[in-house]
Parts: C-alpha cells; structure tokens; sequence
C-alpha cells in the first residue's frame, strides 16, 4: 500500500528540505586559490602520495595479525628489521609533512627535491578549515610520540643514539596511521577545490610487482 506521507527527494530539488541540502552540500574553500603556490603544492602532494604509498605495502605486510605471521614465515629476525624499518620509514615520512621546516635561504632547493610542510604551505591562506586540520595534525604529532621521537632520536642520530638497545620507534597502529592519512588527502582536496572528492589511503600497486606477487610467494611456502 502506498503512503501518501512517505516523501523521497534529491538535494537539487528546488523543494527540498534544507537539511537534505545540508548533507550533500560542501563548503566553499575559504581561500584565494591565487595565493596557494602550486610549485610548494605539487610537493606536499608527492610526499603524501608517497606516504600512502608506504603504508599500503606496511598494511599488505605487518597491517594484522595474519598478515604479520604470513610475512614472518621468511623469518623472524629478517622481517622484524624490515617492519620496523618500514615503520620508520612511515614515521619520518609524517614528521616531514607536519614539522615546519624553514625553507632553504639561498633558495637552492632542486626541483622535485622540496619538501614542504602543511604549515608552510597553507600559512599564506588564512583558511580556517585548514588551519583546524593543521591543529588535529600538530595535535597528534605531539601525543603520539612522533614530535619527540623526531626531535630527541632522529634529530640526534648519532653512535649513542645505536648503541641504545631500545631503539624507540613510536607506537602506531594501522587505524591511527590511516586517520591521519585520510586527513591530510581531505586537506589535499580541499586545496584544490575538490571537496566532493574521496580519496583512498591505500594506492593501486602494479600486478606483478606489489603486493599479489609478495602472497603468491607467502602461500608456495
């Protein structure tokens, strides 16, 4: 039986409820597109790209329990070097994008070389969506361990820092990575004005060459 009451209605309907509109509506940037240097842009999105890049193949290999036993059937000791390398790898990858490196005076940086932090470059915007975005970042980069693990460990890298046993590495698990990833690829869209967009963590890795190839030699074992 049909209710004369049950209504149903798109967003772009002249007649909808406002807060149907409301929930398929996105905000307008609050920037001048023209003060967003492209150049600096192009750069932190290489660095993102490549930050997600190394998480795929993080969570193909070590992201749950029986992906990390499967990976450590190669051996103990050969893959528990590369986890925590790999980690590290992930781990200094952030710590760029968040901590405000000054950029070079002499201004001699090589092209496809720069390394541009969120600060750096949304700071000529003024845009309060992103600079609340930029907040949640330097928030985490403080609780997790990163900040002081990048500072005190990294930044110091030197023969009393190996001869450390404990060679602290921040712990991460592949949720928290991958809710700061999913930030910084909606700050991404957003800077280029494409607020519709979802933009999914995990990037296509080759057949042949990524992660299919890696289990096929996993399950031969």
């Amino acid at each position: 039986m049909h209710d004369d009451k049950v209504r149903t209605c798109l967003p772009s309907d002249e007649d909808a409820p406002e807060f149907v509109r409301k929930l398929y509506t996105h905000a307008s940037i609050d920037f001048n597109k023209e003060d967003l240097d492209q150049e600096k842009l192009a750069a932190f999105k290489q660095l993102v790209v490549e930050l997600c890049h190394d998480f795929t193949v993080y969570q193909g290999m070590f992201g749950s329990v029986q992906a990390r036993n499967n990976s450590y059937k190669l051996g103990k000791s050969v893959m528990f070097i590369v986890e925590r390398s790999m980690l590290t790898q992930i781990c200094l990858r952030y710590a760029a994008l968040v901590h405000d490196n000054s950029p070079m005076k002499d201004g001699k940086t090589k092209k496809g070389e720069q390394v541009v932090s969120f600060k750096e470059l949304i700071k000529p915007l003024g845009s309060a969506w992103l600079n609340a975005n930029l907040k949640e970042c330097e928030a985490f980069f403080s609780s997790s361990g990163l900040k002081k693990w990048r500072n005190k460990v990294i930044a110091h890298n030197d023969l009393k820092v190996f001869k450390n046993r404990a060679k602290y590495i921040p712990k991460l698990s592949i949720d928290v990575i991958q809710e700061q990833l999913s930030l910084l690829n909606e700050s991404l869209n957003y800077l280029e004005d494409k607020q519709y967009q979802v933009t999914q963590v995990e990037v296509g890795l080759e057949f042949g060459e990524g992660l299919d190839k890696y289990r096929e030699m996993l399950d031969s074992l």
